[in-house]
């Protein structure tokens, strides 16, 4: 499971950067970054969730799954 410490203090981080930032180009990158950091833990959890149901939801006869 991911760490929502981790998530708020990197966002936040990033947060500061781009209210600190030299230019409105780095602002913007920071900016960017910021959502692909978000984006990829998003995707991260989405993926847990469906390996989690998968694994309880799921029998594997023959190579074939069967939806219960």
């Amino acid at each position: 499971m991911i760490d929502q410490t981790q998530i708020v203090t990197t966002l936040l981080d990033l947060e500061t950067r781009f209210l600190n930032a030299a230019s409105s180009e780095e602002a913007q990158w920071f900016a960017k970054l910021a959502m692909i950091e978000l984006c990829g833990w998003i995707e991260v959890s989405m993926d847990e969730l469906v390996l989690g149901c998968s694994t309880r939801h799921l029998i594997i006869h023959s190579g074939k799954p069967e939806y219960l």
